[in-house]
């Protein structure tokens, strides 16, 4: 039997966010994500469900279409040259996405 880390949720969203950080051009996985926290895949999801309100997966989606949209504002503004995957694979897929939870088309894409 493994022995998991004793971590508050806020600790566990802030290594959370440092993970996706991390690995944002990755695929990424609940699984991986748990271990890497040290907890189990049930707490992971629990804390998600009462403390996020919202499941791992939008999670997830959310911020990666945060962080392109923060890299396309930042290429508009001559921040960048060029714009990440951030896990997506093409830009239409990044629209759709954006454009289902944001409820409006994503500006800037070519």
């Amino acid at each position: 039997m493994s022995k998991k880390r004793d971590i508050d949720h806020e600790e566990i969203l802030i290594l959370l966010d440092k993970y996706l950080n991390d690995h944002i051009e990755e695929q990424i996985s609940v699984d991986e994500v748990a271990s890497y926290l040290g907890v189990s895949v049930r707490h992971l999801y629990r804390l998600f469900r009462e403390d996020v309100n919202m499941t791992f997966s939008e999670y997830l989606l959310r911020y990666r279409i945060e962080k392109k949209a923060v890299a396309l504002q930042k290429k508009e503004q001559g921040l960048i040259d060029s714009v990440p995957s951030c896990g997506f694979s093409s830009d239409e897929e990044f629209q759709s996405s954006f454009s289902s939870l944001c409820n409006l088309k994503p500006y800037g894409i070519q």
